[in-house]
């Protein structure tokens, strides 16, 4: 998915991003790609659908998160793989 039409697919949620916060998304996921093809961070076949898969999904979390850690409080995620959903959380708050 076109960097342009995930961003606008997160706007649809109420998910507004600046545009650091997009240019982290994008190095994020051009990092995982990078690695990917050496690590195995995200299969194959959903590397062309990462930020609609993982990203998009990873940030559905958003109003659970907000509504269970206080606000400066420590959200721990052990074993995420690639990052999901810690990263995408981490990068939106």
């Amino acid at each position: 998915m076109p960097q342009e039409q995930w961003i606008e697919t997160l706007s649809q949620h109420d998910c507004t991003l600046t545009p650091t916060q997009q240019e982290q998304f994008f190095q994020y996921c051009f990092l995982l790609r990078k690695w990917s093809t050496f690590t195995a961070l995200v299969s194959s076949g959903n590397l062309e659908h990462l930020e609609e898969y993982h990203v998009v999904d990873s940030l559905s979390l958003l109003g659970v998160v907000q509504k269970l850690v206080p606000v400066g409080g420590t959200v721990l995620d052990i074993g995420s793989g690639g990052g999901f959903p810690a990263i995408p959380l981490a990068i939106l708050l």
